[in-house]
């Protein structure tokens, strides 16, 4: 007996791109780093991607809190 509703086909798969603290202002090839990165995954069928970590080095007039 099947329930109605269940799909009996494979699940779908995910995929996405990840990258971690670029700090894009502060690295000497942070802007082509990025881009090779954004290139890669326009050529991918992705789902989504996540940044971790910083993309920016944060700067000490907008910090909430010093540590």
């Amino acid at each position: 007996m099947q329930d109605k509703g269940v799909s009996q086909s494979a699940p779908a798969m995910i995929q996405f791109g990840i990258f971690a603290d670029l700090h894009q202002d502060i690295m000497h090839d942070g802007e082509q780093r990025l881009q090779q990165f954004i290139n890669r995954m326009n050529g991918e069928q992705i789902d989504f991607i996540v940044q971790l970590g910083y993309l920016f080095q944060p700067k000490s007039e907008k910090r909430q809190h010093d540590y």
